[in-house]
């Protein structure tokens, strides 16, 4: 979405097509970069701070990053775990998420993440340097991804 709403914006204003294309690569990798915090966030943010209920995405089985990487990586008896709280329909809720988020960590799947939002994050400010302007019209741009990549909510 962030990509398209770039590029249309460029097409609009007549910008080159390789400004274009980077500006689109920069929205699509700082949109994935954007969603991969926000996934961990809802597990690992301060509960006050974050403005809605830590491990919501757990609770609703979301197929986030998280879950769908740690089902990747988990051994058998961890695998196992996250099934039968997947397939569980009457639980406790802090349970779960706690049970859960102890599952990720085992399997280092808050460092996975950060490392891929990084990742994501640094592809973005690389296609910003394929714009032809002068980086001073670049600075909003960069701002705005520095705090996708900073918050904390």
């Amino acid at each position: 979405l962030l990509g398209f709403s770039l590029e249309l914006g460029a097409m609009l204003a007549g910008v080159d097509e390789a400004s274009t294309k980077a500006l689109y690569e920069f929205g699509v990798d700082i949109g994935i970069g954007f969603q991969l915090k926000d996934d961990l966030l809802d597990v690992y943010a301060d509960q006050e701070k974050f403005g809605k209920q830590v491990g919501g995405d757990i609770i609703s089985n979301k197929k986030t990053f998280l879950l769908l990487k740690a089902l990747e990586m988990a051994n058998e008896t961890q695998s196992q775990k996250l099934h039968q709280w997947i397939e569980k329909d009457d639980f406790d809720a802090a349970e779960k998420v706690q049970a859960v988020t102890a599952i990720y960590d085992e399997i280092g799947i808050k460092e996975l993440t950060l490392a891929k939002m990084n990742e994501y994050f640094a592809k973005g400010f690389k296609a910003l340097e394929g714009i032809n302007v002068p980086d001073e019209r670049k600075a909003g741009l960069k701002t705005f991804a520095q705090y996708l990549i900073d918050r904390d909510k």
